[in-house]
């Protein structure tokens, strides 16, 4: 998607919620000698600041209370922080924009993931409403175009994309890691009960249990005015 939106050369670009900072090392091996990448994270891991580039800078930045590193930018890109922190930031990022430049966000639809297993549909349903009960919106993903369409960003685009799997791969890590961060929450708020939760472990050890994850939505528009 960045490639087709002409990330390159010359392109200063902030990556918002780094991680481990492939994204970053990827964006700065296009944008060349003349080009920028801030990487930016609340939490900057020791794998993020190992990635060393000549045109990669790492800083610790909390949109919720920090204030974003200096622009303008030919490119914002947020993947799976505003679910959590909520679109009130939007407007910041679209003032570290140039005239032209791109804000490109990616969050989840949590309600297209499903399984062929029962008790883990089981689980997944415990999920979202345990989202919910903490203020947060499992289906973020589907309004990303019109939070961008309220911040003055014009040339709107959207992409959605899921990925299937067993239990054995990417995909059913996905499961696994989402399942066990969240299984003392879903006990603690009684959203699921433990033989539920026993039954649906079982299934993500399953081999036989197929898999598809939520939809990671990407949108984009580009700052004109």
């Amino acid at each position: 998607m960045l490639v087709e939106l002409g990330v390159g050369p010359g392109w200063h670009c902030l990556e918002i919620g780094a991680g481990g900072g492939s994204m970053s090392a990827w964006v700065a091996s296009r944008v060349g000698p003349t080009g920028r990448v801030v990487a930016v994270d609340a939490d900057v891991t020791d794998e993020l600041r190992a990635v060393r580039l000549p045109r990669l800078e790492v800083e610790r930045c909390d949109l919720r209370t920090d204030e974003l590193p200096g622009g303008p930018f030919s490119l914002v890109y947020a993947r799976l922080v505003l679910g959590y922190i909520g679109d009130r930031v939007v407007p910041r990022l679209t003032a570290r924009l140039c005239r032209g430049g791109t804000l490109v966000i990616e969050d989840y639809d949590w309600y297209a993931a499903r399984t062929s297993s029962d008790p883990l549909n089981t689980a997944l349903a415990s999920y979202r409403r345990l989202l919910e009960s903490i203020g947060l919106d499992p289906r973020f993903g589907t309004r990303l175009q019109g939070i961008l369409r309220r911040a003055g960003l014009d040339a709107l685009g959207t992409c959605a994309r899921t990925r299937r799997g067993d239990t054995s791969g990417p995909v059913g890590r996905l499961f696994r890691r989402t399942l066990d961060t969240a299984a003392p929450a879903l006990l603690d708020r009684a959203l699921i009960t433990r033989r539920e939760l026993r039954a649906a472990l079982r299934a993500i050890e399953d081999p036989a249990t197929e898999l598809e994850t939520p939809a990671l939505v990407a949108c984009w528009g580009r700052r004109w005015r």
